[in-house]
């Protein structure tokens, strides 16, 4: 008899498809079910409350309006009836003298037609006062000082058409209790003479009780506002969101301009606007209603604060109970397809259990193989398909049998080659753990495959936020296609990369330079599987480097520039002082003394331009003292800005910023320099941005440039213009380096710039993009003095008297000043050189009342000659005369007890006054010791 074959397969095929039917079928059938009872219950929710909410916002609004009406009806009742007791008044006095029967008469009348009224009264210009209701004699005294000093000065803004005065609110100083008022006030005239005021005290607390003792919904409140943000009243005994204490009883009016909760300041900005609307906002963690409404009668704003939950209750209640419905529904369901779930497995259940079993045997003969038995086998009785796999299962698990014995040698090898591979891999580890150089792995795909801990350490970002990412996403865009390129070369030809540089980004945004060394790393078979590179961070280097360049640039220059200066202030000091000269023998309606003032102006010029060629060379400070910063950029931004007017100029300034010692006429040469790059970088208009505050600069940022870490002055000039691309920053700052076309800048306006903040221990630098603008940063250290008092202006022009021995080894420079010496009054001793001016200063000491001494001189210099001035006469009066500035070897002079310091080249009126004050300094001094 053949075997029955096939029963496994027709029987599993019926009960799988009974039971896959039955069970999509619920599912699908609960499923619709549940999503249609969510759906309606949530649709039901959202219109219940739309339709609840449209119904309070309109209730809230009908209530806050309702309360403006009010106020504004009690408002008007104060200004009529101060107005017509003005009127009453003056029409009395149109006819006889005003009886106090008469104002007793009238005070109760104006009292009775005010609601809410703390009290009506009449004061006239000497301070009389009669009120009503009538308080004590001393009261009574104490409300006209009250009247004098609260009413009178402070008047609000109303209408054009009303001559009614609000006083500011104030207590009631005649009332037992706290009582928060409001005056309104009518002048009385005679004529024209001025007679008095009839006033009205409305009661602000009492109109705010009214309202927030019957609000209909609970936790709400009333206040008011006036336009500059002034709690001017509210409920007197409640918690307050609006005041900047958990807990606040508003005894007097309370400043809002700045309060903690974004939320609330946009509300209260919207009141201010004297909008009429009703906002909601997250006020201290709880939601709020604003309803806010401005009154007619007086330019203020009344505002409703509502709690959302206890608006919003009757909403929530319903959406509660709609998705209980629900809620309930859906658990039914759940009951009833659990139940005929249950029924369809306990039918497949016993419709199969003939058809599993021989299954099951399989599944725990596989399970004791599985657990390490390969000596048992599945025993099927059967004579169907499941009796041929039973079969075949014992004929594998022979098999495996034999297998296992061959696998184990394999596997002791292996573990053998594991534990040398391990210990290589621990060392190799180790050294990239701790290296301080980034080492990385990448596929064939440019993919990161490990990273060491530097990269953290030294960009800053997660080691796991590079891990599988394209290594050109961690450098500068435009280095993605060159890397890419050099790796290729790595992978393919076999390359060993060394010292390419690269930019890599750091998590703060700015890119750090690199140099990348990388080669190929190789499988078991020898093929290109990876590359490993190391990354050496150079970014330090390379600043120091430029830097250093900078320098060098700036001392080969600057010498040049020094010695030019000096020469050409010497120059110049000749042709201002024949200048002056002539000026003072010639009329001004003489043709030429235009043209010698207009010879003159250019001088100045030129003196300019000497003053740029010391800056850049830092050696142009003249004269350093404590500033005031704020004050002095202002000053610059206003000059610059009255001439042009295409450029729209905005100006922050620290209110609290700190002084830095500086020489201020550079300090406005470096600023115009950065204005005028900034309006140049803007043809066709834009804005220009000023800006200074205090920073704390540390040590990390400063050491680059050489500087201590501490407080600085931060001044910032950025613009809207065209920007710079990268090479043009990094030469911005050398001397004769200009983008402009040659007859429009010399180069040595940001090259001065730079030296004179270099000499002023400070930093300046330049972030710009192509398109985008740059903003240029000046640091200064900040002083530890305060600004000196301005001086008065001097004299014109001074004559003096005294003898005065000028040396100068130029003889232009002694035929000049001694002409312009005499020209003064002064009796002159000239000397060409230091040498002769020792052998003069010997012969007529007694007789020199000042010496007038240049700073370099071939055969003895001006310090030289001071030092030997001072062991003849130790009280000798000096000013030094330079082309060079004050900084360098003429501050040392200064250091020795100079008197004073004059720049080459100068005019009659400025020679004139720095020899009255030297003169006037030393006669003080001498007048002090004796």
């Amino acid at each position: 008899m053949k075997p029955k074959r096939g029963v496994l397969h027709f029987w599993h095929k019926v009960m799988i498809l009974l039971v896959t039917s039955f069970l999509c079928l619920t599912i699908a059938l609960g499923f619709a079910v549940w999503h249609s009872l969510q759906e309606s219950s949530r649709e039901m929710g959202k219109k219940s409350r739309a339709i609840l909410s449209n119904q309070t916002e309109a209730f809230i609004e009908k209530l806050v309006r309702g309360q403006a009406a009010t106020l504004d009806v009690q408002f008007r009742q104060a200004m009529a009836a101060a107005g017509y007791g003005a009127i009453f008044i003056t029409e009395q006095l149109g006819h006889h003298r005003l009886t106090e029967i008469e104002l007793d008469n009238l005070l109760p009348f104006l009292y009775n037609r005010v609601s809410h009224c703390a009290g009506v009264y009449f004061v006239s210009s000497s301070g009389e006062l009669h009120q009503y209701p009538e308080p004590a004699q001393a009261e009574k005294s104490a409300r006209s000082i009250h009247f004098h000093s609260d009413i009178l000065p402070d008047i609000e803004n109303l209408p054009p058409d009303s001559d009614i005065i609000w006083s500011r609110v104030h207590r009631n100083p005649l009332s037992p209790i706290y009582d928060q008022v409001i005056d309104a006030a009518a002048p009385v005239h005679q004529g024209d003479n001025f007679i008095g005021y009839v006033g009205v005290s409305l009661s602000l607390s009492r109109l705010m009780a009214q309202f927030n003792q019957h609000q209909p919904i609970r936790g709400s409140y009333s206040f008011l506002m006036d336009t500059r943000r002034q709690l001017i009243a509210g409920p007197p005994h409640a918690k307050i969101d609006l005041s900047p204490t958990p807990s606040f009883e508003p005894r007097e009016v309370m400043d809002l301009s700045s309060v903690d909760d974004p939320g609330l300041d946009r509300v209260l900005q919207g009141m201010v606007l004297g909008e009429s609307a009703i906002r909601e906002a997250m006020v201290k963690g709880d939601a709020k209603y604003f309803a806010y409404h401005p009154l007619n009668a007086i330019p203020w704003r009344i505002g409703l604060v509502i709690p959302v939950k206890m608006a919003t209750a009757a909403a929530i209640q319903l959406v509660e109970v709609l998705e209980n419905g629900a809620r309930q529904t859906l658990i039914r369901m759940f009951y009833w397809s659990a139940g005929l779930l249950a029924a369809s497995l306990i039918a497949g259940i016993l419709l199969a259990r003939e058809i599993t079993a021989p299954v099951e045997e399989l599944s725990r003969t596989t399970e004791k193989i599985a657990a390490g038995d390969f000596s048992a086998r599945a025993k099927v009785r059967s004579r169907d398909e499941m009796a041929d796999l039973a079969n075949a299962f014992n004929a594998m698990a022979d098999r495996i049998q034999s297998m296992i014995a061959d696998l184990s040698r394999v596997n002791e090898e292996l573990n053998r080659k594991n534990r040398a591979l391990k210990e290589s891999e621990s060392r190799y580890r180790s050294l990239s753990e701790n290296s301080p150089d980034i080492i990385f792995t990448l596929d064939g795909d440019h993919s990161v495959c490990y990273i060491n801990p530097a990269f953290e350490k030294i960009l800053g970002h997660q080691r796991s936020s590079a891990l599988g990412k394209d290594f050109a996403k961690l450098l500068k865009p435009e280095d993605h296609t060159r890397s890419r390129v050099l790796f290729e070369r790595v992978f393919q030809k076999g390359e060993i990369l060394r010292d390419a540089e690269i930019s890599l980004i750091h998590k703060d945004g700015s890119a750090r330079l690199f140099t990348l060394s990388a080669a190929s790393e190789a499988d078991a078979n020898g093929s290109t599987a990876g590359l490993v590179g190391i990354c050496k961070d150079v970014t330090d280097t390379r600043r120091l480097e430029k830097q250093l360049q900078q320098a060098l640039k700036m001392k080969a220059v600057g010498v040049l520039a020094g010695g030019m200066a000096h020469d050409f202030n010497n120059l110049l000091a000749g042709i201002l002082g024949n200048v002056s000269l002539m000026l003072l023998d010639t009329p001004e309606t003489h043709p030429y003394h235009r043209r010698l003032k207009n010879i003159e102006d250019f001088v100045q010029s030129g003196s300019s331009l000497t003053r740029q060629l010391l800056g850049f060379a830092r050696g142009g400070k003249y004269e350093v003292k404590p500033a005031d910063m704020n004050e002095l950029v202002k000053k610059s931004v206003e000059m610059f800005g009255r001439t042009r007017k295409e450029m729209t100029i905005h100006q922050h300034f620290d209110e609290h910023l700190k002084c830095a010692d500086v020489d201020a006429g550079q300090m406005e040469q470096v600023l115009l320099n950065l204005f005028l790059n900034a309006w140049q970088a803007m043809p066709g208009g834009g804005d220009m941005t000023v800006e200074t505050r205090n920073v704390i600069l540390p040590s990390e940022y400063v050491a680059p440039y050489g500087l201590g870490p501490g407080a600085y002055v931060k001044i910032s000039v950025s613009d809207t213009g065209i920007g710079m691309d990268r090479e043009t920053q990094q030469r911005i700052f050398e001397p004769f380096f200009t983008t402009k076309e040659m007859s429009r800048g010399t180069g040595l306006g940001l090259a001065s710039a730079y030296g004179i903040i270099k000499n002023h221990e400070g930093i300046i630098n330049v972030y710009s993009e192509k398109g985008k603008g740059s903003i240029f940063n000046l640091y200064l250290p900040v002083s530890s003095r305060k600004p000196e008092e301005k001086p008065r202006d001097m004299p014109a022009m001074e004559p003096g008297t005294g003898t005065l021995l000028l040396v100068d080894d130029e003889e232009m420079i002694l035929e000049v000043g001694r002409q312009m010496l005499v020209k003064l009054g002064y009796e002159v001793l000239t000397a060409r050189g230091g040498k002769e001016a020792l052998q003069l200063f010997r012969n007529h000491q007694e007789k020199i009342d000042l010496v007038i001494l240049d700073m370099i001189m071939p055969d003895l210099g001006g310090e030289a000659a001071f030092e030997e001035m001072k062991v003849m006469d130790p009280k000798v009066r000096v000013l030094l005369s330079s082309g060079y500035s004050i900084n360098g070897q003429a501050a040392k002079i200064m250091e020795k007890g100079c008197s004073g310091f004059i720049q080459k080249p100068f005019t009659m009126n400025q020679l004139s006054g720095k020899l009255k004050e030297v003169m006037n300094r030393a006669r003080k001094k001498d007048a002090t010791n004796s």
